[in-house]
């Protein structure tokens, strides 16, 4: 063994704690309190963890917290399907804009790996002019509201 002895603080998270692994080369880091006191030992296994979660938790965060909760979209506006931490997401929302950000949230959660979609949307905002699209394609501009 040899000295000194690379450790990390007890409130350091664990992305601090990869980066230390990675850069020093270690498998395992003891962690230590403020008076350097031994208080635990974080391994690669702790750090892959947060990502290694089943399907049906990862649709269940998506389904409730993401889109029910977060974005308020109705229930039957997006289906979801999660395969081995890929995300498939059908359906149509109301707002072209809300696709990215669906997309962006559901990418940020732990375990997905990927995310695929194919949502339709009702009206498209991305735009100066609102236009409105059918399962046909777009319609046509439509005046944006005067407030």
């Amino acid at each position: 063994m040899t000295g000194p002895v690379v450790t990390a603080r007890a409130g350091w998270t664990l992305a601090e704690a990869a980066r230390v692994m990675h850069r020093k080369k270690l498998k395992r880091l003891p962690v230590v309190d403020a008076e350097g006191r031994l208080t635990g030992i974080v391994s690669r296994s702790d750090l892959l963890r947060p990502f290694l979660r089943d399907d049906a938790s990862i649709l269940e965060e998506i389904t409730h917290d993401v889109l029910l909760d977060a974005l308020w979209l109705p229930a039957d506006a997006v289906e979801v399907a999660v395969d081995d931490g890929v995300v498939m997401l059908t359906g149509t929302v109301a707002r072209k804009s809300l696709i990215p950000v669906i997309e962006g949230m559901c990418r940020s959660l732990d375990g997905v790996v990927a995310v695929r979609q194919s949502l339709g949307f009702d009206v498209d905002d991305t735009h100066g002019d609102t236009v409105q699209s059918t399962t046909r394609g777009i319609v046509g501009p439509h005046p944006a509201p005067h407030h």
